[in-house]
């Protein structure tokens, strides 16, 4: 999280709606922030826009070609190796899980809280 709160923050889930549709009179990035870069605000800023302009419309290519996502290896996404991209270090630690046998439901556990290695 480059700013410290979430964009949307509410006390209810309908203000949070609420402040999500009109995001034109509800965003805007904090004036006392002027480290995060620019790549990291044009993402953001590609994703809280209008559904005409927004990354993503066209498919997952706006985002590998986004400026954000540089160098990374788009392919090795599900492999156990660090993954080095425009902002840092990305540690995944994903090792696919067996395939279940045809029929099989696949049961997956989360254990909280959720980290990145440094």
């Amino acid at each position: 999280m480059f700013f410290g709160h979430t964009p949307f923050f509410a006390d209810s889930v309908v203000e949070t709606y609420g402040k999500i549709v009109h995001f034109k009179e509800h965003f805007s990035f904090p004036l006392s922030v002027t480290d995060v870069p620019e790549e990291a605000r044009a993402l953001i800023q590609g994703l809280i826009c209008p559904r005409e302009t927004r990354l993503g419309r066209n498919g997952v290519q706006d985002f590998r070609e986004h400026p954000f996502f540089a160098g990374v290896d788009w392919e090795g996404l599900l492999c156990p190796q660090p993954l080095g991209c425009s902002w840092g270090t990305l540690h995944c630690g994903y090792s696919p899980p067996p395939r279940p046998l045809s029929g099989a439901k696949l049961k997956i556990n989360f254990q909280l809280p959720l980290s990145v290695p440094n």
